[in-house]
Parts: C-alpha cells; sequence; structure tokens
C-alpha cells in the first residue's frame, strides 16, 4: 500500500479583481500564533461509475477556484507577521494515486499513511510564514474510484469555528474586528511569538493514538449523555463529553500529574 504523487499545481480565485483588494491587518493574538496546519480528511466512495477521475479533479478545481472568491483570504499569504495581501497566490492543489482500494485503505490505516493523504505534516512547524499558504488541498485517489480530500488549514487564522463557518469567519468583518480589538504590533513582537513556538513545538516523549466509535458506540453514549439540559445531544457532544470525562479520570489516577485537553 502506497500513496505516489501524480501532479502538483496551484488554483487561483477565478475573479481577476482579487489583486484589488486591500490587505487586512491581523491582530495581536495571529501575531503570537505559531504558523501550522489543522487537518481535515473526508473520504468519499465511488457512487457513480460513469464519473471518470478526470472529471472529478477538473470539477474540484473549478468549485475551489470559485469558493476562493468570496473566501480570497484563504488565497493570500501574510507578510511580515502584520497583513494578510496578495490575494491571488492561490491555494496549492495536490493530486496522487493510492494503490489499494478504499475500503481497505480504512480498515485500520496507521497514522503515517493518513498524513501522507495530506498537503502538509499536521501540526508541525513552518519556519517561513511569509511562504507558506493559509490553506491547501490534496485529492488522493484509490484504485476503486473512491477519493479522500485531504485539507489543511492555517491555525493561524483559521480556527474550528472559523473552518465550519467560512463565510462569516473569514469575510472582512471578522477579521478587521479582530486587529481593531487587538490591534498588531509595528514591529511584530518577534521575542514574544519565539516563545509561543518553543512552547508549541518542544521536543518531548508523545504518543498519537486513533480511536474509532462506531454506530452502535456512539448511540449509546448519546443515550446516556441525555439530561434535562441536553435532551438529545450531538453525536460531537457525547464523544467530547466522554473523551472528557475519561481524560479527567485518568488524571486523577496518577498522582503528581498534570495534563492539557486540546480539542483544535
Amino acid at each position: 500500500m502506497g500513496i505516489s504523487i501524480v501532479s502538483k499545481e496551484v488554483v487561483r480565485p477565478s475573479s481577476l479583481d482579487v489583486h484589488l483588494l486591500k490587505p487586512f491587518k491581523i491582530s495581536l493574538l495571529d501575531q503570537l500564533t505559531p504558523t501550522t496546519f489543522s487537518p481535515l480528511i473526508l473520504f468519499y466512495p465511488m457512487r457513480n461509475t460513469h464519473l471518470k477521475g478526470t472529471q472529478i479533479s477538473t470539477q474540484l478545481k473549478e468549485s475551489l477556484s470559485k469558493t476562493l472568491d468570496p473566501l480570497y483570504p484563504f488565497a493570500a499569504r501574510v507578510r511580515e507577521n502584520l497583513i494578510i495581501n496578495d490575494y491571488d497566490e492561490g491555494v496549492p492543489y495536490i493530486e496522487t494515486r493510492v494503490n489499494t482500494h478504499l475500503f481497505e485503505f480504512l480498515q485500520n490505516p496507521p497514522m503515517e499513511l493518513l498524513d501522507q493523504c495530506l498537503p502538509y505534516a499536521p501540526f508541525s512547524y513552518q519556519p517561513n510564514p511569509d511562504q507558506v499558504p493559509h490553506a491547501a488541498v490534496q485529492l488522493n485517489t484509490f484504485d476503486c474510484g473512491g477519493i479522500a480530500l485531504g485539507l489543511c488549514l492555517s491555525h493561524k487564522f483559521i480556527d474550528g469555528a472559523t473552518a465550519s463557518a467560512c463565510h462569516e469567519a473569514v469575510t472582512s468583518k471578522n477579521l478587521s474586528e479582530a486587529s481593531i480589538i487587538f490591534p498588531p504590533q509595528n514591529p511584530s513582537p518577534n521575542h514574544h511569538l519565539s516563545v509561543m513556538e518553543k512552547i508549541w513545538f518542544r521536543e518531548a516523549k508523545s504518543k498519537t493514538r486513533r480511536f474509532v466509535f462506531d454506530a452502535k458506540a456512539i448511540a449509546s453514549l448519546r443515550s446516556e449523555c441525555k439530561g434535562e439540559r441536553v435532551p438529545n445531544p450531538t453525536r460531537i457532544e457525547a464523544l467530547s463529553a466522554f473523551i472528557l470525562k475519561s481524560a479527567m479520570l485518568a488524571s486523577r489516577s496518577t498522582a503528581n500529574s498534570r495534563f492539557v485537553l486540546h480539542q483544535a
């Protein structure tokens, strides 16, 4: 089982007027946030046997290009850790071939193989923020025709709320309001950023584990989580509550232990 790169290119906004848009000032909080990527992989089985891989790729690139018109900051770059500009720089787009079937791949894929489905290594330190895109896309095509769409979003500007509500969180209103409440420092606070990078990326012993909850287990958790305040918890609410409760119990069972639970 292996993943090989077929092509690399850059997808830019379809509008030719994005270069006329004024730069955004980033907030002090953004200045102090190191440049790294949050990952997301979406798996799709092949249900339309008449649809060819080239058609999927063409449609995806066209859709991405049009999407970047209203979401043009995704195609920009940060400059001197002060502003977001150059909206026609575009988003890296990579296509790969996975020499196995999607069903076999999803049985128990190692984390290293999942990382190869992404255009950038997740949560890794990016030393040259001026050259790093805010988003990147990788289309992985399996032998059966199924695909895995790997997305990497810059955690410096795009958090979970932003990713789930792109139009509201990446518009000029939200970005400009953040820079007003937390105005950027000029020159950029490089010393404090260096401290933040050491905190985020310090070397230590760590493990990455993957836990899979099937539909039956999730249904059971949702049933257990029901209460007066939350009569019908969502799957995410039930899972988050279960993980947090388990982590708290585990930390209390170990003397003099400290832990930080972070949901990105």
